[in-house]
């Protein structure tokens, strides 16, 4: 009988372990290790991931935690047009660093909890960056750019970035005087104990201009976002009667005026404002009564104006010497006949859970799902206003005002079911809120959530285990590499009814220090073995050609953050080594380079040929490979047949530098029902351009016996 070629042109199908060889797939592999195959007709060598030119930084890291990206409005000396960013948790020193792109610089302490912290949960909308530390020990922050001119011509300047609290204090609680306005120091001595101070004066008659003598006035503070914070309760305030403190908690009104209303504000020179504070709003109500009517409007730059007023009263400069100095701004004929808008309305929320001194909620994981703000394994209040840590509980905020977070407002998706929220996220309309063994699906499309599926095994142990792609989430666990497309999950490790990543295989890989990252611009999943400074192993998935490799030898081996995606579409980790000279941890930053890289492993060990009929005998000449790579004598070709164990070297592979037919005769090699190849680094390196195109095995069919 003649002889034959028979072709072997394709291998993007990737790594199959699981299948007996002789099964596999024509463009399969039983091992793809440290060589990509997501070129169609091409093995070549895998990337790695390369030093970022990120200046290394000194701080310490958390494994699994610490690195977040994001994009503001503002660089850091403030010029608009944009910059793009890199946050990194010390968690030693408990303040988080920036570093703009771009730039060569760290900005350190940009937001600091001046306490040691270990993971860090990161969000950012509408600009403004909020983090909680997911011990539960320390208060949620944010950092926002704040740009104005406080209290108009005779303020200051306040802008640059701010690091403050997340919570929503209302204004520290003042003074409420009925004395007549009549200017000086003296009339403000008590001022210099508070911020919000108000002053009224009769100023003209009006028939009903009150619906009662007694009137209770209460401050809130409007912050970012037109969020606003609870009342200054009279409880908290103190009540003047010409110049002489009250018992009551009200002033008593002449029904028949209106009244000038005069606040004054003690920021002193350097400014003692909470720079976040955009307005303050002044509410009175009657004693009794539960409606808050909203009466006036200081805002921090341009003035005071009444409820429905156009015009603004500019800030002016109460005399009092620096450094109590007291800015001050009135409303003059102000009355209250019940059609202002309530503090519901300009709110949304009747209950202020915000007053000066509360406790902000802290929480473990959060996500932005349309313009609502989500939080997970909680500590803040109950339904009995009672504080308490809720691990299975997630909360969500009023939309468009992410920091306002009501006891009322939990999500009923499962609770008392013995398992911790590990992380929330969001694709499609959809919120994944992964627990510890459970997966469950919520639909927030609606403004009311439902749950719309249960995946029991499909939970996650740790935040690093779940990240984003535009092709929707993927996880890993115990069970599985899973992948949720907006509306089924599937097992990734598994294709076409069958499993291709061995369980055993999958066991020894993955643990608890595995984590899981995206590149967009190559499409692949990429998994790590170890973040806390173990063996240095890779597995791969590429979407496109929905396949696996494997790599080893391609990031550092010291403690590793999470894994991110830039602002400049890069995967990025960062990693934390001692450095000799300083004597302390610097962190540095590496980003995947999917560019072929040389490798001393690289393993191809192919599908067991039958060659058209597994029934009949062939004989075997010679096998042709397609190839190039300017190493030679280092990467060796071997075979095996009929299902042996053991290897028998063909040939090594010549150095060239363009593609070449290299024959590689097999002498002897007859009666083979199945054959398979292996091709591997023989000594010292594989070369980054080493590539393989096609493989021809020449074959003769014996006779029958």
């Amino acid at each position: 009988m003649p002889k034959k070629p028979y072709p072997i042109e394709r291998y993007d199908g990737g790594m199959d372990n699981n299948t007996n060889a002789s099964d596999l797939e024509e463009n399969e592999l039983v091992l793809a290790q440290n060589v990509d195959v997501s070129n169609v007709g091409i093995i070549r060598m895998l990337g790695k991931f390369i030093d970022s030119g990120i200046t290394g930084n000194p701080a310490t890291v958390e494994p699994g935690y610490g690195l977040f990206a994001f994009k503001t409005d503002r660089t850091y000396a403030g010029a608009e047009g944009g910059a793009e960013w890199i946050a990194s948790v010390d968690t030693v020193n408990g303040d988080i660093d920036l570093y703009e792109i771009g730039t060569t610089t760290w900005r350190n302490s940009m937001i600091n909890y001046a306490s040691a912290v270990t993971g860090v949960d990161f969000n950012i909308s509408d600009g403004i960056i909020r983090t909680c530390p997911i011990a539960l020990d320390l208060e949620p922050r944010m950092l926002l750019y704040i740009d104005n001119n406080k209290f108009g011509t005779t303020g200051y300047t306040d802008d640059g970035w701010v690091d403050r609290t997340s919570r929503l204090s209302s204004p520290i609680p003042g003074v409420i005087n009925d004395d007549n306005f009549g200017g000086g120091a003296g009339e403000w001595v008590a001022s210099a104990t508070g911020f919000a101070n108000l002053n009224v004066e009769q100023n003209g008659a009006l028939t009903d201009a009150w619906p009662s003598t007694d009137i209770q006035f209460a401050f809130t503070c409007l912050y970012h976002n037109n969020q606003e914070s609870g009342l200054t309760e009279p409880g908290s305030t103190l009540f003047f009667k010409n110049g002489i403190i009250t018992a009551q908690d009200f002033l008593t009104m002449d029904t028949a005026f209106k009244y000038d209303m005069r606040m004054s504000v003690k920021c002193n020179s350097t400014g003692d404002v909470d720079e976040a504070i955009k307005a303050y709003k002044l509410y009175a109500r009657v004693v009794g009564e539960e409606d808050w009517y909203l009466l006036a409007i200081y805002d921090i730059v341009r003035g005071a104006k009444s409820w429905d007023g156009v015009e603004y009263t500019a800030w002016t400069d109460a005399g009092v010497a620096a450094p109590n100095e007291v800015k001050e701004c009135t409303v003059e004929s102000v009355y209250l006949d019940k059609t202002s808008p309530t503090y519901l309305f300009e709110t949304g929320y009747a209950k202020q859970d915000y007053t000066y001194g509360d406790l902000q909620w802290r929480y473990k994981t959060s996500v932005m799902a349309g313009r609502s703000f989500y939080i997970a394994n909680v500590y803040g209040k109950d339904e009995n206003g009672t504080y308490k840590f809720q691990p299975d509980a997630m909360y969500k905020s009023i939309p468009g005002k992410p920091d306002v977070i009501e006891q009322t407002s939990r999500v009923e998706v499962a609770i008392n079911d013995g398992e911790d929220i590990v992380k929330l996220e969001y694709f499609g309309d959809r919120i994944l809120q992964f627990k510890e063994q459970t997966l469950y699906i919520v639909n927030v499309s609606q403004s009311i959530e439902f749950l719309e599926s249960r995946k029991k095994n499909m939970g996650i142990k740790f935040p690093y285990h779940s990240f984003e792609t535009e092709y929707g989430i993927v996880w890993i666990n115990e069970n599985g590499l899973y992948f949720y497309n907006g509306q089924n999950v599937r097992n990734l490790l598994e294709k076409k009814g069958k499993r291709r990543i061995s369980e055993s295989f999958w066991s020894a890989f993955f643990g608890d220090e595995a984590t899981i990252g995206y590149d967009p611009k190559s499409k692949k999943i990429i998994i790590r073995h170890d973040n806390d400074g173990g063996t240095d192993s890779l597995l791969i998935y590429h979407f496109v050609t929905d396949s696996f490799v494997t790599g080893n030898q391609k990031t550092e081996e010291y403690d590793s953050t999470n894994f991110i995606v830039s602002s400049e579409n890069k995967l990025i980790y960062g990693y934390s080594k001692f450095v000799a000279g300083p004597e302390t941890n610097y962190v540095y930053i590496e980003e995947w380079d999917d560019s072929a890289s040389a490798s001393d492993d690289m393993d191809i060990i192919t599908k067991a040929y039958n060659i058209i009929n597994a029934a009949i005998r062939k004989k075997i000449y010679r096998l042709y490979i397609t190839h190039k790579g300017t190493g030679a004598n280092d990467t060796r070709v071997s075979y095996r047949v009929n299902g042996d164990t053991t290897w028998t070297a063909i040939d090594t592979l010549d150095g060239n530098t363009n593609f070449v037919i290299q024959a590689l005769t097999m002498s002897g090699v007859n009666n083979v029902y199945k054959i398979q190849f292996r091709i591997y680094t023989l000594v010292g390196l594989t070369d980054a351009t080493f590539e393989i195109n096609d493989m021809n095995i020449i074959f003769r069919n014996k006779t029958a016996k």
